[in-house]
């Protein structure tokens, strides 16, 4: 399972980790959220990014990171996921 996080610049934090199996999945997902008009993602695209913190291992509950990144590590932020057809009032 792989770990990820949303970083809200405003608040300076990171949100509780979320569990996806890929980063094709968490993308996805996120696009959803910032394109969902009833979510802050939404509201303010510029302040959240996705971050990928590392894997957990389901039957030893052991964590870990690659060694060829620095973390956490930036995915994607939700200012590239907006759709320009959604109206963003």
């Amino acid at each position: 399972m792989r770990l990820y996080s949303y970083y809200d610049k405003q608040a300076e934090t990171f949100s509780q980790p979320i569990v996806q199996h890929t980063d094709g999945i968490a993308i996805r997902n996120f696009q959803e959220a910032v394109n969902n008009p009833e979510m802050v993602f939404h509201k303010f695209p510029d302040d959240f990014e996705l971050y990928y913190l590392g894997d957990l291992d389901e039957s030893t509950g052991s964590f870990s990171v690659p060694d060829d990144k620095v973390y956490p590590c930036l995915v994607i932020k939700a200012s590239q996921l907006v759709d320009k057809s959604v109206s963003r009032e």
